[in-house]
């Protein structure tokens, strides 16, 4: 999201998670404030849970990606008001959308308003990741 635009204000922090990221699971330092989400080094799967303190419409997401092209995850997996996604519902559960990341970090990603309406849960789940959010 544009800085004018973010959702951060909307988040209930304590209650967003990285499932299988290196460290700790509380990602609340990502959103705009510098912090990193780095999967496993062994199993490069990592889902991210976001929850809101009410529901929103997401029209874009925004992915920094750290300095090493060798991580970047190649898709993005998003899904909406999931709120138990779990490692074994991948490839099971379809998507809500699904992004090819070539060449979008850093760029706002617009997003079907439709499919983003009334979210009150996104997860994400990205491959291969070194991130900034």
């Amino acid at each position: 999201m544009e800085a004018n635009n973010s959702l951060n204000q909307h988040l209930s922090l304590k209650d967003c998670v990285a499932l299988n990221a290196e460290g700790s699971s509380d990602i609340s330092a990502v959103f705009g404030m510098g912090g990193t989400v780095k999967s496993n080094k062994d199993d490069p799967e990592v889902i991210i849970l976001i929850k809101f303190l009410s529901n929103v419409n997401i029209s874009g997401i925004k992915i920094l990606g750290g300095m090493n092209q060798e991580y970047h995850p190649q898709t993005m997996q998003l899904f909406v008001n999931n709120n138990s996604l779990s490692f074994s519902d991948i490839g099971s559960v379809k998507a809500t959308e699904v992004i090819k990341m070539d060449s979008n970090f850093g760029k706002t990603i617009p997003l079907k308003v439709a499919k983003f309406r009334n979210v009150s849960t996104l997860a994400v789940i990205m491959i291969n990741i070194d991130l900034l959010l």
